[in-house]
């Protein structure tokens, strides 16, 4: 005799998951439980795609105009006069302009996302009289020099973009709210057709 189906799914960072369908919708309802794999792979990708891109866009936007997140309580120092001398006036963070051209959201083989510079870029050297033309030679990817930026050396001073932003688009929670709500959507694909379904 077939019977209702009451499922507790347990999700890290989300809360459980509560699947309850009647007894008429059995066959349904496993199917249900047989695709959380692909359910959830698909609303992860989904919900770190969106978060990304909003996260992405104020980035990209603190690198073009020079300033730090808006609403963030960080600020900036200004460059010093050595380095207005050497590479001529210039927002800060935006010498050449391949900072903000080289971020994006990045799928690694494992399907982890990372969101930044892809590693081991290049750096793009000053060549104009007005930019200086010269630049130390230890120094020779983005990356580097993305970091020296967030956390200053003894002689350059911290610019922090990546935390205040991640703040600044709503953190962990925005994250997870994001989340839950592509879950659901995803789900819904599946339960559709399911009568007395509740999630």
């Amino acid at each position: 005799m077939a019977q209702s189906v009451n499922r507790t799914v347990p999700l890290p960072a989300v809360g459980d998951l509560q699947i309850y369908v009647n007894k008429s919708d059995q066959e349904r309802a496993q199917r249900l439980l047989d695709r959380q794999p692909k359910i959830f792979k698909s609303a992860y990708d989904n919900a770190v795609k969106e978060f990304s891109n909003k996260l992405l866009r104020i980035v990209r936007t603190c690198l073009n105009k020079g300033e730090p997140p808006v609403g963030s309580g960080v600020s900036w120092p200004k460059h010093s006069m050595h380095t207005i001398k050497k590479y001529g006036p210039h927002p800060l963070l935006h010498l050449t302009g391949q900072y903000a051209r080289s971020v994006k959201l990045i799928k690694e083989k494992n399907g982890r996302y990372i969101i930044g510079i892809p590693a081991n870029t290049k750096k793009v050297r000053p060549t104009s009289k007005s930019q200086g033309g010269t630049s130390s030679n230890s120094i020779r990817t983005l990356n580097q020099i993305a970091y020296i930026l967030e956390v200053g050396t003894s002689s350059i001073p911290p610019r922090p973009l990546w935390k205040p932003a991640y703040q600044s688009v709503g953190g962990n929670k925005e994250l997870r709210k994001i989340l839950v709500k592509h879950i659901r959507k995803e789900i819904r694909k599946e339960v559709g057709g399911i009568r007395n379904a509740k999630l």
